[in-house]
């Protein structure tokens, strides 16, 4: 990176498949005072080109299975960023570097960097109800101290006499992904890593590396108990994590009594641990942990981590009683400095005058302390441990030259937790199908935003301040009464 010119400060993107070298190359740019931004490689060209643009990127790590999904040459990038491939340099694409053949000319020797804990690190864009992404800023101080925290709190849970490997399938672009594996660098302990989740996969892998903790979302649980995982032995698993959406009892309870625990010599059912957090909290703030003698309520997020400050406000911010319901503001080491260029939502704000971050959740505190989430303010789809940003889809779909206006909904999936549903209604005389127009969705957005039934309708039901009624909507949908639909 050095003999490339990257110095302090320049943005480093880094666009690959889940692979390892994604976090070390980010690590590589970190070491020299670069910034690493971590790209979902499922993103398309037209999104990953407003990061290129929008962060001034100077360097593009990549690989060409990646690459070459929605780009032709590096000539379609935006911004002129230095373009290195990860690949063998016998097919590295013209107009760009082999990284390969650049390490092995690269001297071991490396000037120290000084570096402050308040220094920016990474950038993790995160969707936008705006419509674009906003890349929340990382520091060191905010990747450090959740990987403090959570190494002390496993090693207390697991049994010592035990051989610990964990498993993960996460994006490590995604702020989870990239998190969970820093923290088990930080624990020295082994990974098993896959590139992309297959539940059968997942269970032979977890039953021959005899894996020990398994860290995934709900959709993965429920795909994996569909692929029959009771009929793998899951009993080395002492310790299952989900987060990114809220757990199904009956299904966390499944997966407690198919893994198992030793402590003092005697045998009991697997634990499970559920954190809740977001990019822009680098990313865990609270955690509860499941037995089978011991769960609570549906919706617990449990209770703040060490270090973490908690506040429960009402619409102008101040503090409400113990029981009632309103956004959760947090505070901590851990909580980023705030957004890429300043870009929070339109109308809103992102942090109070005294520096508690507006979380968009809305909760309520139990009686012992612990905190429940009762519904999510901001107008997002939770689709298989991805959010869905509503307003950026419906922007989207609506730039299609035949499409009038778009409003999205997300509706209940058994496997995903939520899919999104698009209600369409296209221009006076224009004739669009189905179809043709979930094609051109997939050509244009990630497969995880793609809508996954379009219904056409003739007007939009509106709501008494003629906004889009999306209650109206999802009621329709429920009731099975859409008419046109792919």
């Amino acid at each position: 990176l050095i003999k490339l010119d990257i110095k302090r400060g320049d943005r480093v993107a880094i666009y690959t498949r889940n692979l390892v070298e994604l976090p070390l190359a980010s690590y590589a740019a970190m070491k020299i005072g670069a910034v690493a931004i971590p790209l979902n490689n499922l993103l398309k060209a037209g999104e990953v080109n407003f990061i290129l643009e929008d962060a001034q990127v100077k360097l593009l790590l990549t690989d060409q299975a990646t690459f070459f999904q929605d780009y032709r040459s590096t000539d379609d990038l935006a911004g002129n960023p230095l373009v290195g491939f990860l690949d063998d340099p016998a097919n590295t694409p013209e107009g760009a570097f082999c990284l390969k053949t650049l390490m092995a000319e690269a001297s071991p020797e490396l000037a120290p960097v000084e570096m402050q804990p308040e220094d920016l690190v990474g950038i993790f864009y995160t969707s936008g109800t705006t419509g674009f992404p906003k890349g929340a800023k990382m520091t060191s101080k905010n990747l450090v101290k959740n990987n403090v925290r959570m190494p002390a709190l496993i090693l207390g849970l697991l049994p010592k006499e035990i051989e610990r490997k964990a498993l993960m399938v996460q994006p490590l672009s995604h702020i989870m992904g990239y998190a969970l594996f820093l923290f088990n660098l930080t624990l020295g302990q082994p990974l098993v890593l896959l590139e992309r989740f297959h539940p059968v996969r997942v269970l032979e892998a977890i039953q021959r590396h005899q894996v020990t903790t398994f860290i995934g979302v709900p959709a993965m649980y429920s795909m994996m108990l569909a692929a029959g995982a009771e009929k793998y032995n899951l009993k080395s698993v002492v310790l299952w994590v989900s987060g990114s959406d809220e757990m199904p009892a009956d299904l966390r309870k499944k997966f407690i009594e198919l893994g198992q625990a030793t402590f003092f010599g005697r045998s009991y059912p697997a634990l499970f641990l559920e954190g809740y957090g977001q990019a822009e909290t680098s990313p865990i703030s609270t955690m509860c942990l499941h037995s089978k003698s011991f769960a609570l309520g549906p919706g617990c997020i449990g209770w703040k981590l060490p270090g973490v400050q908690l506040k429960v406000v009402d619409s102008k911010d101040r503090e409400i009683e113990r029981g009632q319901v309103g956004e959760l503001l947090v505070k901590g080491d851990h909580v980023m400095p705030g957004y890429w260029k300043n870009r929070g939502e339109a109308g809103e704000k992102v942090f109070t005058d005294d520096g508690w971050f507006h979380t968009g959740d809305m909760v309520r505190q139990g009686k012992y302390r612990e905190y429940y989430l009762v519904d999510r303010k901001k107008d997002v789809i939770k689709h298989g441990g991805y959010s869905v940003f509503c307003k950026e889809v419906e922007e989207k779909i609506a730039a299609h030259p035949l499409v009038e206006e778009a409003a999205l909904v997300g509706v209940p999936d058994e496997k995903k937790g939520q899919v999104p549903v698009a209600f369409i209604c296209l221009r006076p005389g224009a004739k669009l199908t189905c179809e043709e127009l979930g094609e051109w969705c997939r050509q244009h957005l990630a497969e995880y935003k793609v809508p996954r039934q379009i219904i056409l309708l003739e007007a939009m039901p509106r709501g008494i301040a003629l906004k889009t009624d999306k209650k109206a909507l999802r009621a329709r949908y429920l009731r099975g009464q859409a008419s046109v639909s792919r």
